[in-house]
């Protein structure tokens, strides 16, 4: 399976996860591809996907499908890293009554998200994103302390 953000996928893999290298890294690559910003481009991206107005929930399938559905263009997600080393969306430290980065996936497994879905591993949403042409993603890679 192909992924978009090929650097930031090495970077999660090199437990590279501060927010600050991760921004630093966005910064260098924005200014070094962009001459004049004052003819920069804007597009629209949904939070955490399009969740709220569509009684979804963060980081679900079925906010990245309304996103899509409304025309818009990107969508920003949240990605924790499990005990056991899997990628999972979820924008907080903590998931039902588990800490994510001391928990493996298969007890968090079946915890469900607000709209009663589970919460997706990363393969799951990049099944999903692949279905879309048009979505790009921008990947918020959560700090394992936070």
């Amino acid at each position: 399976m192909q992924y978009k953000n090929h650097w930031m996928l090495y970077a999660m893999n090199l437990r590279i996860i501060s927010k600050q290298v991760v921004l630093l890294l966005i910064c260098l690559w924005f200014f070094s591809c962009s001459k004049d910003i004052t003819k920069a481009t804007y597009m629209i991206v949904a939070h955490q996907g399009y969740w709220k107005a569509a009684d979804g929930a963060q980081n679900s399938i079925r906010g990245l499908r309304e996103a899509d559905r409304l025309g818009i263009e990107g969508v920003e997600l949240d990605v924790r890293i499990t005990k056991d080393n899997r990628l999972i969306l979820h924008h907080d430290a903590v998931a039902g009554n588990y800490v994510i980065a001391e928990s493996e996936l298969r007890a968090i497994r079946n915890l469900r998200l607000s709209d009663g879905s589970l919460i997706p591993t990363i393969e799951e949403y990049f099944e999903e994103v692949n279905k879309y042409k048009k979505l790009e993603l921008y990947i918020d890679i959560k700090a394992t302390d936070a």
